[in-house]
Formats: structure tokens, C-alpha cells, sequence
């Protein structure tokens, strides 16, 4: 099993690739510079409060942690698409009819 990813240095590495001030931070998204402090020692957090720190930073930081899966975990379970399938193959169906018929009645015209 994989160690789970620190919530707090994937923070730390985003605020220093792109140059951040956590002081700019905690004003844009009105808490204190201490709880900035604090999430960016926090092994763990809530999806919650990750969520709203990627809408404060514009950075899905879910997705990274997503990224640090194993491959065999796909993204998302398979959708059975098999009645939609079926949908289309009858609705080709319809439409091969009615171009044969419109390719007749095209036929009739020119004679």
C-alpha cells in the first residue's frame, strides 16, 4: 500500500513553484496567516477545506493527489453503455431507410 501524499508539502511545493505569498493568500481568502501556517503542516486534511484552498489558488489539488494513484485504479468506474448502443444502432437503422427512400424518391425525380 502507498503512503498517503502530505497534504502540507503538496501546499508548500505549489506556493513555492509559483511564487506565492501566504500572507496574499490569507488576505484574498479572509483567514488569518496561522491557519495558512497550519495547513501547510497538516499531514492530512479534510476534502472540504482542500477543495475551497484549490478554488482560492485556482489549482485542483485533488487531481494531483488522483495522479499519486497506482494505475490499476481507474479515474472513474466503467459506464455500461450498452442501452445507449442500442439506441444508435436503431436509430442508424432508421436513418438508412429513410436515405434509401430519399435516394428513390430522388431517383423518380430525375426520370
Amino acid at each position: 500500500m502507498l503512503q498517503a501524499q502530505h497534504i502540507g508539502n503538496l501546499l508548500t511545493a505549489f506556493i513555492k513553484k509559483n511564487r506565492l505569498y501566504q500572507s496574499a493568500w490569507a488576505r484574498d481568502a479572509g483567514i488569518s496567516a496561522t491557519t495558512i501556517a497550519y495547513y501547510l503542516k497538516q499531514p492530512t486534511m479534510r476534502v472540504d477545506t482542500l477543495y475551497a484552498i484549490s478554488q482560492q489558488l485556482k489549482h485542483n489539488f485533488l487531481r494531483d493527489i488522483a495522479n499519486t494513484l497506482p494505475p490499476e485504479l481507474p479515474p472513474q468506474a466503467p459506464v455500461d453503455q450498452s442501452e445507449e448502443l442500442a439506441a444508435l444502432k436503431a436509430e442508424n437503422a432508421a436513418l438508412k431507410i429513410e436515405i434509401a427512400g430519399l435516394e428513390k424518391a430522388i431517383g423518380l425525380m430525375g426520370k
